[in-house]
């Protein structure tokens, strides 16, 4: 199973490159408890302005962008450029998405951001439906 998780990020990691200029794809995990989904995503040094989440019928989409603001460090200014000797923080717009279950309240979703990880509440419907 393993692999088979490792190819289908691979896969997604070409196709958001390809797709649309994507340079970065957040970790994602989607866990299912008796009435709900949880969907979290690793997004640290992302500003919730620059987190987009959409739902329709059949998909949850979350899109947007990470910038690591140097103007904003306190040893830099404004102006300055800062010389890399390691560059390993990956930004640039991301695009994640989820194919939805049936069995889905999309009208309930909700989602929070939390320490870097946005939590996405994803609610079933009820027995009763």
């Amino acid at each position: 199973p393993r692999m088979k998780d490792d190819l289908t990020r691979t896969e997604q990691r070409k196709q958001a490159s390809t797709t649309n200029g994507s340079t970065w794809l957040p970790k994602m995990d989607v866990a299912e408890s008796g009435g709900s989904y949880v969907v979290t995503l690793e997004l640290p040094g992302v500003n919730v302005s620059n987190i987009r989440v959409e739902v329709n019928d059949q998909k949850l989409r979350v899109t947007g962008n990470r910038s690591i603001m140097w103007q904003n460090m306190a040893s830099g200014s404004v102006n300055s450029i800062p010389a890399y000797h390691k560059r390993e923080i990956s930004q640039g717009p991301y695009q994640i998405v989820w194919p939805l279950p049936t069995n889905v309240n999309k009208n309930n979703i909700s989602a929070e951001l939390i320490d870097g990880l946005l939590v996405i509440t994803v609610p079933k419907h009820s027995a009763a439906h």
